[in-house]
């Protein structure tokens, strides 16, 4: 019988490389290797990476030149291996206009606007990552 793992798997659905970076290395200060941080850059491929990868959370930019987040979230509500995994949604988008399309997916649990710090977004994120190992005495 295989142990689940106490590591968590990140998905990041962002098509801008620098902000994919800057959330891999803000994971990497906070949590060291107890998070492994998956990159997709656009919505189609985040589709195939969840069902190949099966991540904990996914963080899912929602404007995407290709494949944007709301495909992503139509995509994820029909495949029943990923519609639970919980989707954080990161965007300049306004939360009205958001809140209105957003609502129909519940594996939504919540949007973090831009801009952000990476210490504010690292904290709104944190409650979806399993808990950090506690080093042994």
């Amino acid at each position: 019988m295989t142990e689940p793992s106490s590591k968590t798997t990140l998905l990041v659905i962002e098509d801008d490389p620098v902000i994919t970076f800057i959330v891999r290395r803000m994971i990497e200060r906070e949590r060291g290797s107890a998070v492994q941080v998956l990159n997709s850059p656009n919505g189609k491929d985040g589709i195939e990476t969840a069902r190949r990868e099966r991540p904990d959370v996914i963080l899912l930019d929602w404007m995407m030149a290709d494949y944007d987040g709301e495909y992503f979230l139509k995509q994820q509500s029909q495949n029943p291996e990923i519609a639970q995994v919980p989707v954080l949604i990161y965007t300049a988008l306004p939360q009205e206009r958001l809140e209105k399309i957003t609502k129909n997916y519940p594996a939504v649990k919540l949007s973090i606007h831009k801009p952000v710090l990476p210490s504010k977004l690292f904290q709104k994120m944190e409650p979806y990552l399993k808990p950090a190992a506690t080093p042994r005495a």
